[in-house]
This record gives structure tokens, sequence and C-alpha cells, in this order.
């Protein structure tokens, strides 16, 4: 789902901004590929659902293929987004993970490589911090899964230097989220607010960097805290939205499983997305219709969306799948998945 709700402004305040030094293509692709294996972790439990490939897959046909050199979706006929990397190397990852194939784990780490060679001087992505920022949330993802599956060890090299790439994204980050007018803006939309608590904690944790680790915690409080409502939804644009209810889900999630949270963090961590997801699923009938009633940006119908956007039903049933692996407190998940995929799959032109 596009990660949007925030200004150029709000990250360098005039001056352009983000992201890292140019990364060469190549290593070795892991050679035998294993899709007997039982889940060992809750993302590979959850990409072992029913109907989960022909899911990723269609995400694959909505942003695009991966060439062999890296390129992702429309980039494949001349560069246009570094967005369209940051799409292809998460869903290449969940396929890769889903099916055991190595030649689609090195695919995802190549987008993720080429995106990484796309940074300027500025170190922005595109000039464009919207871009940026989804870049590397995803590629963070993406790289977390695939050091956490059967790919980790052979792939170890390349995604540790691809992540440390990363590095400096969140040190400008940082810098920006200890500006007032810039944080306050971005806690407009509390999906945003979570997507920088992963980044900082992630990279944080994975390099030993206290400061970026500490700063993404204290963003995790505030969204618990003070971003999400009695009723469990996270506050966007000072009210809910069951689109965007689902990107601040899959940003929370990404940080349950990829940083060893200590306690009580790990779990208010887990009981925010439980009630997240309780009010998420409150709002789904028995076709797997999403309601958009009262929605402060999406709705069903784009032309009836605050903000001209629609609800992404492939990134929600992907969202359901991963928190039905959390096991108590989100019975039904699995249920929701599915129902939701086959409404999805109903839609013309749906993701």
């Amino acid at each position: 789902m596009r990660v949007t709700g925030f200004s150029t402004q709000w990250v360098c305040g005039g001056l352009v901004l983000l992201l890292l030094a140019q990364i060469g293509l190549g290593g070795c692709v892991p050679t035998t590929p294993s899709p007997e294996m039982s889940p060992t972790s809750d993302i590979e439990a959850a990409l072992s659902l029913a109907g989960i490939d022909s899911l990723v897959n269609d995400q694959v046909n909505v942003y695009g293929d991966i060439s062999p050199e890296g390129l992702a979706g429309p980039n494949r006929s001349g560069w246009r987004s570094v967005a369209y990397q940051a799409d292809g190397a998460y869903y290449a990852a969940l396929m890769a993970i889903h099916t055991g194939d190595p030649h689609l784990a090195d695919k995802a780490l190549r987008c993720v490589e080429v995106g990484l060679a796309h940074q300027g001087d500025d170190r922005m992505f595109d000039h464009s911090v919207r871009d940026t920022l989804r870049f590397a949330i995803l590629a963070s993802a993406a790289l977390s899964f695939l050091s956490q599956s059967q790919f980790g060890p052979p792939l170890a090299g390349r995604i540790d230097l691809a992540l440390s790439r990363l590095v400096p994204t969140a040190d400008l980050l940082l810098e920006a989220t200890r500006d007032p007018e810039r944080l306050q803006e971005a806690r407009e939309t509390a999906n945003i607010v979570v997507g920088l608590a992963f980044v900082l904690t992630y990279l944080g944790d994975r390099f030993e960097r206290d400061d970026l680790r500490s700063a993404g915690l204290a963003l995790v409080h505030d969204v618990i805290n003070n971003l999400q409502a009695e009723e469990g939804y996270y506050l966007e644009k000072n009210g809910w939205d069951t689109g965007y209810q689902m990107v601040g889900m899959r940003g929370l999630y990404f940080l349950y499983e990829s940083v060893d949270l200590e306690e009580p963090v790990r779990a208010d961590v887990l009981a925010s997305l439980r009630a997240a997801y309780a009010w998420e699923a409150s709002r789904i009938d028995a076709t797997g219709r999403i309601d958009d009633a009262g929605n402060t940006r999406t709705a069903n119908d784009e032309s009836d969306s605050p903000e001209g956007k629609g609800i992404n039903y492939g990134q929600a049933a992907l969202t359901f799948a991963f928190l039905s692996s959390l096991g108590e407190g989100f019975e039904g998940a699995e249920t929701y998945y599915e129902l939701v995929r086959e409404y999805c799959r109903r839609l013309p032109g749906q993701r």
C-alpha cells in the first residue's frame, strides 16, 4: 500500500534528503530450494497459508516483475521511481520464502541493490521523501525476512552490506524526528510514525546504534499511548481509516518480527496489534468487504475518498496472513485473510 502523508519540508526543512551510497551487484546465489520445509518462524507460517502464491503473484502483476539485472516493474524500460524497487524487493522476498526458491531470494536482493545505486549526492531517492521512506521500510522488511529464512546464511554478507547503506537514511530521519514541527506533521498519520519507528529501531538494533534504537522505541511508545484510540484504531488525520489501519498494523508486525524487543515493550506492541486487529476485523462483512464509512483517507470507491485513494485489498489480505501467525488474540485472522483475499479476486483491477 502506498506510503503517503508527509511533505519534503517535514524531513529536511528546505534541504533535500535521504539515503545511501552506490552499491555494486553480484554475489553468490544459494543453490538448493527447499519448498518442503516446515515453517520455522512466524513469517514462514504466514506465508504457508493456502493461496499466498496467487496473492503475491497478483501483487507482482500490479507492480511489475524484476529483470535479471534487478530492475523492477516500469523501471525495466527506463528508470522511473525507487518505489518500484521497494515493492519488487518486498514481494520477491515473500515469494522466495514461500517457495524456497534461491533465485527469487537473489532477485529480491538485487532489487534492493539496484535501488541503493540510485541514491543521489543529496542522500535522497528521486528527490522524493515519500518514495525514500517507502524504500527504507520495505527494503528493511525484505532483508529482515530473508535474513531469518533459510537464505540468511548464504546471503548474510550482501544483506549486511545493503542494510549498512540504509544507516545514513536512519541518521537523517533521526534528525527530522528531533524537530518538533516536523515530528508533529508526521504524527498526523500514525502509519508514518510506525514506519519511522520500524526503520530506526531495526537498524539501530542491527548495528548497535543506541541513539537510533532509543529514538525508534520512543516513537513506538508514542504510537501505542498517543496515536491509538481506545477502540483500537490508529489515528489517521484525527480519525480512523480502515485502509491505512492495515499499513500501521503491517509496520508494527515488521517491528515485532525483526527486533529483539525487551519487556514490557514486546508485550505492549503485541497488545496494540491485538486491539488494532479486533477493531479492523469488526469492519469486515461476511463477503470480505472492508467498511469504509467514516474513513479519513481511503474508500472502496476512490471517487468517494477524501484523498482519492482506494483500499488496497491485496495488502489487507497479506496483513491478515501475517497476523494469523501470532497466536492468542488473533483467532480468526486466517479466516479474514481468506475472506479479504477472495473479495480482492472479485474486484476488477484490484490489488
